[in-house]
């Protein structure tokens, strides 16, 4: 349950570029400062969920959440 709660946390913190009402230009010009905040934890999330074969009660939020920041890294080749 709390695995959900941090899910929803970072869901609704983490930049989204696919919402209608933003570019993905500016995006990535906006959102960047935001993403950089929020990256760790979701990273963090990632490798708790590995580690201790913890699952989503909903699934889809947590893919999601996990494609928006494989997105933004992957625009972001000073990240590897």
């Amino acid at each position: 349950m709390n695995f959900d709660v941090a899910v929803k946390i970072c869901c609704l913190s983490f930049p989204n570029p696919w919402e209608e009402s933003i570019s993905y230009e500016s995006f990535n010009k906006t959102s960047w400062e935001k993403f950089s905040d929020v990256l760790p934890h979701v990273s963090r999330l990632m490798e708790i969920s590995d580690e201790h074969e913890i699952t989503s009660a909903n699934p889809a939020m947590w893919t999601e959440l996990v494609l928006r920041a494989g997105t933004e890294v992957i625009s972001k080749p000073a990240l590897w």
